[in-house]
């Protein structure tokens, strides 16, 4: 698994084509009613089957009001963006589900992105502490990490 902010991964890990990877694993439902990513053929180590961009990078040291912009900057109206981050987990909701908030989906579904730089309103840019990925917080829901992650 790989993830990208501008540029595809430069790694002599064998890269399977997406309609290959979308048959390494699948999205379902994990024991404890979340979506998880699972694994439906033997995996090779060091194979890469996923790349993505982020849908958000958080800037570091966040408060509320430069997370809004953030969100906003980024994620923009309500769409496809906002419906995908709003999807994602929020394991420190409380109670669960129905106080998520953007950041406990943060915390619970973001990784680290060395180098990054997150946009926020009015055209700010921010050394980012880490992204959000709509597949990729998939794996690893299940808090036993079984897979790596690689940055590119």
């Amino acid at each position: 698994i790989s993830r990208m902010s501008e540029e595809p991964p430069r790694s002599p890990a064998p890269v399977i084509p997406p309609e290959a990877a979308k048959k390494k694993y699948r999205l379902g439902r994990d024991r404890h009613g979340g979506i998880g990513a699972f694994a439906c053929t033997d995996i090779p180590t060091g194979m890469v089957v996923l790349t993505e961009k982020p849908i958000l990078l958080v800037p570091e040291n966040c408060d509320d009001e430069l997370l809004e912009g953030a969100l906003l900057a980024q994620l923009g109206p309500p769409g496809p963006a906002r419906r995908a981050f709003q999807a994602l987990a929020d394991s420190h909701a409380r109670p669960r589900p129905c106080d998520k908030t953007a950041a406990g989906i943060i915390r619970t579904n973001g990784y680290p992105c060395p180098g990054a730089v997150a946009d926020t309103a009015g055209g700010g840019r921010h050394p980012a502490a880490g992204g959000v990925f709509p597949i990729f917080s998939r794996f690893n829901s299940d808090c036993t990490p079984n897979v790596t992650d690689r940055k590119s």
